[in-house]
């Protein structure tokens, strides 16, 4: 997954797998998007959900930002592209975002202090 994300095709090795032999083999990302297309074809409904539960409609949405480990994955973002009809970026830290959102969670679930509502 990681090296199909940045390259066309790699070069995949496991070793010892049989009677103490290497297998090889040579795998193109088309290779692994069909063989992995029963599992992308899941992508689209969380999102589908997600804008039917808060009833936004698309129009009024700006901008789509995608964290997480498979984002980097061509075929997802694409997807992701295609639910939205908008151009997902990815330029957040992960790590950071996550940690923010937590710290808000926190804090409206908190009484000592209080976060403005946007």
């Amino acid at each position: 997954k990681e090296m199909l994300s940045a390259n066309k095709s790699s070069l995949m090795i496991v070793e010892e797998v049989f009677e103490y032999k290497d297998h090889t083999l040579n795998i193109s990302r088309e290779q692994f998007e069909e063989k992995c297309s029963h599992l992308f074809n899941r992508v689209k409904k969380p999102v589908e959900t997600l804008l039917s539960l808060s009833e936004i409609n698309l129009k009024d949405i700006n901008f789509v930002e995608i964290l997480g480990g498979s984002v980097r994955v061509p075929k997802i973002k694409q997807l992701i592209e295609e639910a939205t009809s908008k151009k997902a970026s990815m330029h957040m830290n992960g790590d950071d975002s996550m940690a923010m959102g937590a710290s808000f969670m926190a804090a409206n679930y908190t009484s000592s202090s209080k976060v403005k509502a946007i």
